[in-house]
């Protein structure tokens, strides 16, 4: 019954939050979401199905968006220490940040929790979602990331749970494997998602598959058009460096 529930309530949810927060929030709502289904596990298992279930889910997932947005307002002003982010608050991307400044203890926390969740016969999002997490946090450097295995997993995500997000990602993993080709074309199976559209990675990723392709008057109007959905001014001026990088 739960399983049903959470998969029609998923999507709803999801559009109900990033409505509330706007847009730029979109991979928040879906984190609070998955979060607020596992929460309902173990509470209802404990104190049975609320009476409205799905009110319980929305009150749930709201004040965790609050509390989450309200965290990152502070995180983003004092923890210089935090390996995305340089002294002045500038985000540092993927490829550039130093992994000796991971969270080492939370990361074997979080890899210590996914074995034993891994018992079982069933496999969910969550597992899978964990297992990308995973390939990502054991990896020395960015070099060596087994994009391969990341791929595979996202397949296997969007087959058992269909997000936009997810689909976007999976780009972001076919762009590293294949070249931004192949990307392109996947990127362009996303153009019906009209949801997406208003997401402002949506548009950085369009941005760097033209970089990378050559085409530098349709990459400047996609890194324009992600800096007009953002309001953080920390990713807005990553994307300026992007086109004045393409001059």
């Amino acid at each position: 019954m739960t399983d049903h529930l959470f998969r029609r309530e998923s999507g709803k949810m999801v559009s109900i939050l990033t409505r509330v927060f706007g847009t730029e929030h979109l991979e928040l709502a879906e984190d609070v979401v998955q979060q607020t289904f596992i929460d309902a596990i173990h509470v209802w298992k404990l104190k049975g199905i609320p009476d409205n279930p799905s009110a319980w889910l929305f009150r749930v997932a709201k004040n965790k968006a609050i509390d989450s947005i309200r965290r990152n307002k502070y995180a983003v002003q004092f923890d210089f220490s935090d390996s995305r982010l340089t002294a002045e608050g500038e985000i540092i991307l993927l490829p550039q940040q130093d992994r000796s400044k991971w969270d080492a203890k939370r990361i074997e926390l979080g890899n210590a929790y996914m074995n034993e969740a891994a018992f079982g016969s069933v496999i969910t999002p969550y597992h899978i979602e964990a297992a990308i997490a995973y390939e990502h946090c054991t990896t020395p450097n960015f070099e060596q990331t087994n994009w391969q295995r990341i791929l595979e997993l996202y397949e296997w995500l969007c087959r058992v749970a269909y997000s936009p997000i997810a689909a976007l990602n999976k780009t972001v993993a076919i762009l590293q494997v294949y070249g931004p080709q192949q990307a392109l074309e996947a990127f362009n199976d996303l153009a019906p998602e009209k949801a997406i559209q208003s997401y402002y990675l949506y548009h950085s990723l369009l941005g760097e598959l033209y970089a990378q392709l050559g085409r530098k008057n349709e990459a400047q109007q996609s890194f324009t058009k992600a800096i007009q959905l953002t309001g953080s001014e920390a990713e807005k001026k990553v994307l300026r460096n992007k086109i004045a990088a393409l001059i």
